[in-house]
C-alpha cells in the first residue's frame, strides 16, 4: 500500500525499566526516514507509558494490561505493525548508531530475516557477566556479515509477508525458538549484519537472574512438551540432570570460537553454574507439571 512504513520496530516491555525511555531516545534520534514506525507494547503500567507518550510522540504505545506474557506482547506488536519489515527489539538493548539505517537497507535489499550481534554494555558485576554469557555468548561479536545458522530473537527483523505465510502457531505467541524453527523449515536463510549491533544493558540481581532463568525454562519446556506421551516426559525430566554440564560445555565451545570472554567466564563461573542448575530445574518441572504461572513472570 502506498505510504505504508518500510520498517516497524516492536519493543515489548514487561518490567517498567526506568532506563527504557533513554534507550528509546537512541532509537528515535535515528528517525531520518519518515516511513518507519516504532511500537512500544507495555504491560508494566501507566507511568512508563505516559512518560514515553510525553517524550516521544513518534512512538506508538500499545497498552497490555494485566499479566500478558512476553511472547504475547511480541505477538501483539507484530499484529499491530504496518511495516513491510517487522523488527523485534529487546527492551534492555541500546541500539548502535547505524541500527535503523541498516534495517531500512535490509528491507530494500529484500532480506527476509536479518539480525545482528549483541554486545555487552560493559558494566561490572558477576551477575551481569554471567547473564550475558549464558544468554548471548552465541551472538557476541565478532560475527561476519552474511548467512548464519541462528539469530537472536530479540534483535531480529522479518519480512511481514514471510510472517503471514507461516502457520498461526508461529506468531500467536512469539517464542523466537518456535518462530525460527518454522522459518528454517520453510528454507529461509538467516542473514547477519554487524551494523545491527545492540548493547545489552540488563543488570539483574542474583535472585532475579536465577528466578528468570527458571521461569523461562519451565515455560518453554511446558510449551514444547504439550503433546508428548508420559514416557517421553519422564525421560526428558531424567535427562535434565545433564543440563548444567551441557550449558557449561556449550559456553566453553562458543568462547573458544569467539576467542574472547574467558576472563569474564572465570570470574563469574559460580554464577554461571547456578544459572545452569536453574535451567535444568525449570526444564524438569515444566515437562512434568506444566508452566504454572511461569510464562507471565518471564521478562
Amino acid at each position: 500500500m502506498p505510504g505504508e512504513p518500510l520498517v516497524s520496530v516492536v519493543v515489548a516491555s514487561t518490567s517498567g525499566d526506568p532506563a527504557l525511555p533513554d534507550r528509546l531516545q537512541a532509537l528515535v534520534r535515528q528517525l531520518a526516514e519518515t516511513r518507519i514506525e516504532i511500537l512500544l507494547v507495555d504491560r508494566s503500567g501507566a507511568a512508563l507509558r505516559s512518560e514515553v507518550r510525553r517524550r516521544f510522540p513518534e512512538v506508538r504505545v500499545v497498552a497490555a494490561e494485566g499479566h500478558a506474557s512476553l511472547p504475547s506482547l511480541r505477538a501483539t506488536g507484530i499484529a499491530e505493525a504496518r511495516g513491510m519489515m517487522v523488527a523485534v527489539l529487546g527492551e534492555h538493548f541500546r541500539v548502535g548508531p547505524t541500527w535503523l539505517a541498516a534495517l531500512v537497507e535490509a528491507q530494500r535489499d529484500g532480506r527476509q530475516v536479518v539480525g545482528g550481534p549483541i554486545e555487552d554494555a560493559g558494566a561490572q558485576g558477576l551477575c551481569a557477566r554471567a547473564f550475558y554469557l549464558c544468554e548471548y555468548a552465541l551472538f557476541m561479536p565478532p560475527i561476519a556479515r552474511g548467512l548464519v545458522p541462528a539469530l537472536a530473537g530479540n534483535n531480529c527483523a522479518y519480512e511481514r509477508a514471510l510472517l503471514s505465510r507461516l502457520s498461526p502457531e508461529a506468531t500467536r505467541d512469539v517464542w523466537d525458538a518456535v518462530l525460527h524453527a518454522r522459518i528454517r523449515a520453510a528454507g529461509v536463510p538467516f542473514f547477519n549484519d554487524p551494523a545491527l549491533e545492540v548493547s545489552c544493558e540488563k543488570r539483574p540481581s542474583y535472585g532475579h537472574l536465577l528466578s528468570q532463568r527458571y521461569h523461562c525454562s519451565r515455560a518453554f519446556a511446558a510449551l514444547r512438551s504439550r503433546a508428548w506421551p508420559r514416557w517421553k516426559r519422564l525421560g526428558f525430566a531424567a535427562a535434565t540432570l545433564l543440563v548444567p554440564a551441557l550449558v557449561v560445555a556449550r559456553l566453553i565451545a562458543t568462547l573458544t570460537v569467539k576467542r574472547r570472554g574467558w576472563r569474564e567466564l572465570v570470574k563469574a563461573f559460580p554464577v554461571v553454574v547456578s544459572i545452569a542448575v536453574c535451567w535444568g530445574c525449570g526444564d524438569a518441572v515444566g515437562v512434568l507439571l506444566g508452566s504454572g504461572r511461569s510464562l507471565e513472570r518471564v521478562e
